[in-house]
């Protein structure tokens, strides 16, 4: 007999996946080996075939890698209130202006904040653990980048979130569109923040490697090192100069991967194709995206952390 869970999830499964644009998908039931068991624990723990992670499918080791770092940051039972975590990621895609994630993420945490525990407001916020975990506070601080209002123990969990969401906001605003799946994200399992980072952040690195050309990857690596964190501007101007650094058959890889880590909501179809005229294909787009994604959220999430 299929259980009321499965009989909503199935039909989910193909509308997640028709939302993603650019690449290819890889369907539930097409799924073997990484890639399945990926999908299924995306169902069991996160309620549905969630679209910011199932989009890495194309490269398996992106798609475990994008799925440990979400799981282990904002699902976890740790020493944060999960309604803490959604007020930081909700922030933090605001800021980013990724609306597809600030719908789903402002949703979770004002349902999760309505939630009466035995310590009163906010899910699982046992005794001084939501100290200095207000939205507003946590909201302010996502702004400014200033000194952390909570206490340093805090700091794993929520700066993990935030560099989560770094990542997750742009690659969410160069394959998906506005509006998001209604999301259904339980707390589960325990782990280890700061390790599980550094393992995915590994696994982006040496796809990076592989597929993501050299010259592309230096130039990115600086000009994120002048980059400021706010948005470069209208129009492109701005990447006339940098692109010059670039050998003519990196320019495409070199749009792609800048405007992704500065100004992702700026990819267009016609950078994908660009880049695809260029011999570019699903593999490589993802980990251009992912990897230029991943230092960016690297580089401002270091900016929360500088003045801890």
């Amino acid at each position: 007999m299929i259980g009321p869970r499965l009989l909503v999830q199935s039909p989910l499964r193909r509308l997640s996946l028709l939302q993603v644009r650019h690449i290819a998908t890889v369907q539930f039931g097409e799924a073997t080996g990484d890639t399945a068991r990926v999908y299924r624990e995306l169902e069991q723990d996160f309620g549905v075939l969630a679209p910011p992670i199932a989009l890495h499918a194309p490269v398996p080791e992106l798609l475990a890698a994008s799925w440990m770092t979400l799981r282990e940051t904002m699902l976890v039972d740790g020493l944060v209130p999960r309604a803490a975590k959604e007020a930081v990621a909700a922030a933090v895609s605001r800021g980013n202006q990724c609306p597809f994630c600030t719908t789903m993420h402002s949703t979770m945490h004002n349902s999760l904040d309505a939630l009466p525990t035995s310590s009163g407001r906010g899910v699982k916020a046992g005794p001084n653990r939501g100290a200095g975990t207000a939205p507003g506070q946590l909201t302010a601080w996502i702004r400014s980048a200033g000194r952390p209002p909570f206490a340093p123990e805090l700091m794993p969990e929520l700066a993990g979130t935030a560099l989560c969401l770094q990542y997750l906001n742009r690659m969410v605003n160069v394959f998906l569109g506005a509006q998001p799946l209604p999301p259904h994200a339980p707390d589960r399992a325990v782990g280890p923040v700061l390790r599980v980072l550094t393992r995915s952040t590994a696994a982006v690195e040496l796809t990076a490697t592989e597929l993501v050309p050299e010259p592309v990857r230096d130039l990115v690596a600086a000009e994120l090192a002048r980059w400021d964190g706010g948005d470069p501007g209208l129009g492109r101007a701005w990447l006339d100069a940098p692109l010059r650094e670039l050998p003519p058959a990196d320019r495409p890889a070199g749009t792609l991967a800048l405007l992704t880590a500065l100004a992702s909501y700026r990819v267009d179809d016609k950078v994908i194709a660009a880049f695809r005229q260029n011999g570019g294909e699903d593999r490589e787009i993802l980990a251009v995206t992912s990897w230029a994604a991943q230092r960016a959220a690297q580089r401002r999430s270091g900016q929360l952390l500088r003045d801890n």
